[in-house]
């Protein structure tokens, strides 16, 4: 069930609570697989970034930084959590929320923006007819411990590979690797 056409998205926005778990990864994930898929002349001109409902941090959480860096080789040390705007939502093509709650908290919040409610979806449902899930939300595992933490992680990973290898294929039809 594809809920937004990707073909002609270029912009990415991933939303978590406080960009400082879910999102920061996310985004981490997706810069890095979109690297490993897309031309380099495309993923070039592609935009992937993230932000939070609030922020509350400075930055990435340990964890995440760890397991990005042990799992891909990729670093999000340097990430600066900040909080969406007006301005990102009227310039992304695509917001995607890591919990269902957040869409609608999006879309009145920024409701002047048009066509926004179209353009938000979890991550979980771009994916939702490959991998089924129980669930369209990836719960937020701040303050969990390691064991509960690196899961929720991998389920991003997981999830954001389909969602990578859906984006190229669409944009560039069924070839992919």
């Amino acid at each position: 069930m594809p809920i937004i056409d990707l073909k002609n998205v270029k912009s990415l926005l991933f939303v978590c609570l406080g960009n400082t778990c879910r999102s920061p990864a996310a985004e981490g994930f997706a810069k890095k697989f979109a690297r490993e898929i897309f031309p380099p002349d495309d993923f070039a001109q592609l935009r992937i970034e993230s932000a939070g409902l609030s922020h509350s941090f400075l930055g990435a959480q340990p964890q995440s930084i760890k397991f990005l860096k042990e799992t891909e080789g990729e670093d999000i040390s340097g990430h600066v959590s900040r909080a969406i705007t007006e301005e990102m939502a009227r310039q992304f093509d695509v917001i995607i929320t890591m919990e269902r709650y957040m869409k609608p908290v999006i879309a009145t919040q920024f409701s002047n923006v048009e066509d926004l409610e179209d353009r938000i979806v979890t991550l979980k449902e771009i994916c939702q007819d490959e991998m089924q899930p129980a669930n369209l939300d990836i719960p937020d595992p701040y303050l969990m411990p390691d064991y509960v933490y690196y899961p929720i992680l991998e389920e991003i990973r997981i999830y954001m590979k389909c969602f990578i290898i859906k984006w190229f294929s669409t944009r560039h039809g069924s070839q992919s690797e």
